[in-house]
């Protein structure tokens, strides 16, 4: 989802995520300026499926099972130029399926770069390099580009596609709007190709 945040002054953002049946996603992040023109930020995600009914393999119905996708990400940013800035970051993948574990590791690196004052184009690597989630497979490297326009203060349009390099072909395809309603308050819409998202967003 677009998240703005200021470039001179710390920003802790905390979102919920309403989706389909009785899913949810949780988001808390921080950033925090340290010289002119770098910063570091860190946020930890978690996206919760509903509950999956389990069956065997006669198709007859056994148990329920949970499943949980977290991940903690810690990256950094430098801005180059005015109009261009590159960053960095590694994630810590963790996956809970019925109280088994699956851990991992991706780096991601990508730059974002400003042709005009309210248009932002960004494109990025993700898991450039990383290892295999441990009992799965090691995850594709994907690449991502994105746009956001925000010619209005208090309106920003953003949209995205990912795509997995091993495959050639899309993976996912985001977009979401955002309207600030208040200075510390702003209200969010998303569309996923997978799913349909609604967030309330409080911004200290």
């Amino acid at each position: 989802m677009p998240e703005r945040t200021s470039a001179n002054k710390s920003v802790v953002s905390a979102v919920h995520g309403a989706l389909f049946d009785e899913a949810r996603s949780e988001f808390v992040g921080l950033s925090v300026p340290f010289l002119p023109g770098l910063g570091v930020g860190a946020c930890w995600l978690q996206f919760a499926p509903p509950t999956v009914e389990g069956r065997d393999n006669f198709n007859n119905i056994t148990s329920n099972f949970t499943v949980s996708n977290n991940a903690f990400i810690i990256g950094g940013g430098y801005r180059v130029f005015e109009s261009l800035s590159v960053g960095i970051g590694d994630r810590m993948t963790m996956m809970y399926i019925d109280g088994d574990s699956y851990n991992g590791f991706g780096l991601d690196a990508g730059f974002l770069y400003k042709p005009a004052g309210f248009i932002k184009v960004a494109f990025a690597g993700r898991d450039i390099v990383s290892t295999k989630l441990s009992g799965g497979d090691k995850p594709p490297v994907k690449a991502v580009a994105g746009v956001s326009i925000s010619q209005f203060e208090s309106v920003l349009i953003s949209a995205d596609s990912v795509f997995a390099i091993v495959k050639g072909t899309s993976v996912a395809l985001h977009a979401g709007f955002e309207w600030r309603a208040m200075e510390e308050f702003a209200m969010r819409a998303g569309y996923d190709n997978n799913r349909i998202t609604e967030q309330r967003s409080h911004i200290p």
